[in-house]
């Protein structure tokens, strides 16, 4: 497809999760704040386009985002961030051309296709950030949560930190983003966690809703 001829992702099913990492790592980066209380801390986020960056809304929402912030080693301003209403779903606009990864292109999941988180979760004990990856399964293409959300399910840990990171198939696309785990919601009935993830066709939707003026490169294989 056009997408695919812009990089070599298409490449990630023969070359395997090395490649994918080192690929895709320019593309994601490490937001830092402090919350209501003043603790620092963090979420994840996709250069998708030259000044914006993917991430999920209650990263933006939950914390005061640091003004200035090193993005591929570019410091960079935080002009502006922009929440969905409804869905786990913001856009972060900063001063500085950033670089988007070329090829990294967008497709919805598939149900049983090997996946892997990749984001900056809290590490304790360590000076930097450092980006993991963790490998899983889809297990459920579709489901509605109890506050509307459209989710799908997934079995690679995604650890606090890891949200709006991207959750990357073997084959090299971005199906969607980590959001929050859902067992958080119900402690009291939940027995084992159970991961979510914002698809990336609902992505498209929430950015078209925000009217933000870009989209994610949605893969069409045209």
């Amino acid at each position: 497809s056009t997408l695919q001829r812009a990089g070599v992702f298409w490449l990630a099913s023969a070359l395997g999760e090395d490649f994918l990492y080192h690929l895709a790592a320019p593309a994601i980066v490490h937001i830092t704040g402090v919350n209501h209380d003043g603790d620092v801390c963090a979420g994840t986020g996709i250069v998708f386009a030259p000044h914006n960056i993917l991430t999920c809304a209650h990263v933006v929402n939950d914390m005061t985002v640091d003004e200035y912030q090193v993005f591929q080693g570019v410091e960079c301003r935080i002009n502006a961030h922009f929440p969905h209403p409804k869905a786990d779903v913001a856009v972060v606009r900063v001063d500085q051309p950033l670089k988007p990864v070329p090829g990294l292109s967008f497709l919805s999941p598939k149900i049983a296709q090997p996946v892997f988180t990749l984001g900056y979760p809290k590490i304790p004990f360590v000076r930097e950030a450092a980006l993991t990856m963790q490998r899983g399964e889809v297990t459920n293409e579709f489901v509605t949560t109890f506050d509307g959300h459209q989710v799908f399910l997934y079995l690679a840990i995604a650890r606090p930190g890891n949200s709006g990171g991207p959750i990357i198939s073997s084959d090299g696309h971005v199906v969607g983003i980590s959001m929050q785990d859902l067992s958080q919601q119900d402690r009291e009935n939940s027995f084992s966690p159970h991961y979510a993830g914002i698809p990336s066709h609902h992505i498209a939707e929430c950015l078209d809703d925000l009217d933000v003026g870009v989209q994610i490169p949605i893969e069409n294989f045209n």
